[in-house]
């Protein structure tokens, strides 16, 4: 999967933290996009399959793409059935425990969330065309606030945390309204 790199974020921050250090903006990037990709599940992949055997319930579960973390579990299935989250099986990174020890060998397959890790030098292209807005807006939110910097503005990293945060909604919406073909909107209807 092709990668944009955190750099090519610098020309929506520099403009309004002109002397900020790069290193402090990659590192501010890279939080802000992992908060945005935690919340939203916004970049998703298929993990490597795994065998499951009879009797062991707890199965490790990596990320398939390097410079990331898993943020979440979307879809599980052990063999052809599909597991439903609190009902089949719980995550917490990096453990899936399937809620009853399996009978016989199959194999797990996870659609995964992710988001990246302190190494990651970028996200994948498409969630940078569809959202770096957003992502530098958490990422200026977060270095406006920084006491005794030439760049603080608490005011402004008000304006740019809500930008940030109506930015999830969006993509958390997209996502939700990805996963229907029926329309998401609601017709009134006379009660009688």
């Amino acid at each position: 999967m092709a990668r944009v790199s955190w750099d090519e974020f610098f020309n929506r921050l520099y403009p309004v933290c002109p002397k900020l250090p790069a290193q402090q903006a990659r590192n501010a990037l890279r939080d802000a996009a992992a908060t945005f990709c935690e919340e939203t599940w916004i970049w998703q992949a298929d993990a490597d399959r795994v065998r499951v055997l009879p009797g062991l319930m707890e199965y490790d579960i990596d990320a398939p793409e390097g410079g990331s973390l898993v943020a979440g579990i979307v879809s599980v299935s052990v063999g052809e059935t599909r597991l439903e989250a609190g009902q089949g099986f719980t995550f917490a990174p990096p453990v899936l425990s399937l809620l009853w020890p399996p009978e016989r060998r199959a194999w797990l397959t996870c659609r995964v969330a992710l988001k990246p890790s302190e190494t990651s030098s970028g996200i994948p292209r498409a969630v940078h065309e569809a959202w770096a807005g957003g992502i530098a807006a958490g990422a200026l939110a977060s270095l406006l606030v920084m006491p005794g910097q030439a760049w603080t503005n608490p005011g402004l990293a008000q304006f740019y945390g809500a930008q940030f945060r109506e930015s999830m909604g969006r993509a958390k919406r997209r996502l939700r309204k990805s996963f229907t073909r029926k329309p998401l909107t609601v017709h009134p209807q006379r009660f009688e």
